[in-house]
């Protein structure tokens, strides 16, 4: 095929690989859309996951957190008399999460917090 002087042969041919071409674009442009796709399932899942795994992973301290925080305050000499688990209190728009709450005569606050955030 010459470009200086193309035949009606020549430019068929030129349009056909052109079509060939575009629709290979085309095929492949709906492989990546898929792809796309089942990647952004697995981010999905993968995050709830995480999101799973930080809410067993705040419990287990929790729990690891309520014998002590007693025994501490007994080896202190504080007495205590009552232990709350997940306090919340609002007021005036504002609030307070407390974990574990051990209260005697005064009040004393053992907190822990674990959150992982999901921000995709």
């Amino acid at each position: 095929m010459s470009l200086a002087n193309p035949t009606l042969d020549d430019i068929w041919k030129l349009f056909q690989e052109t079509d060939r071409r575009m629709k290979e674009t085309d095929r492949q442009m709906k492989e990546t859309d898929r792809q796309m796709k089942e990647t952004d399932r697995k981010i999905k899942e993968v995050s709830t996951e995480i999101g799973r795994l930080g809410s067993k992973f705040g419990f287990f301290l929790e729990e690891m957190l309520y014998p002590a925080a007693v025994r501490l305050f007994k080896e202190r000499n504080i007495d205590v008399h009552e232990v709350h688990r997940n306090v919340s209190a609002h007021r005036n728009g504002e609030g307070i999460e407390v974990d574990l709450l051990v209260i005697n005569d005064n009040v004393a606050v053992e907190t822990v917090k674990v959150s992982f955030f999901n921000k995709l």
